[in-house]
């Protein structure tokens, strides 16, 4: 049996968290300062997809988890053209999703019992030159 190492945080919908508001312009500054010749995001904590539906609007393709099954739940109904799935940052991601040139991950470290294997997978995703 899987032990599960990550506690449900509830969603009530699919709205921009107040997190978002200052997070979103930080990464949208850093995001645009680069070509992307090929537009594909993971975000490992997606929570309710706000975030992965922004990405999207740049002309991202976006997948992302979280073990919140509220949170996925929202993201589905209001965003179906992501990839959102319940699931967990120490779960074998790469080995599932394969890799990608953006990995962003927003206030979620900060929350794991297991820094070191949450970072492994997070650069486990990204993909050479990414």
């Amino acid at each position: 049996m899987k032990q599960n190492l990550s506690a449900e945080y509830r969603y009530g919908n699919a709205d921009l968290t107040w997190s978002n508001h200052y997070l979103w312009p930080v990464l949208r500054r850093i995001v645009e300062t680069r070509d992307w010749p090929e537009r594909r995001a993971f975000e490992i904590g997606c929570g309710n997809g706000a975030i992965a539906n922004l990405l999207s609007a740049l002309g991202f393709s976006v997948a992302g988890i979280d073990p919140s099954e509220s949170g996925i739940t929202a993201a589905q109904k209001a965003y179906p053209h992501l990839r959102a799935a319940v699931g967990d940052a120490y779960d074998d991601l790469a080995g599932q999703y394969g890799s990608f040139p953006l990995v962003v991950s927003l206030e979620v470290i900060e929350h794991c019992f297991y820094p070191r294997r949450f970072a492994r997978t997070f650069y486990d995703l990204i993909e050479r030159g990414g």
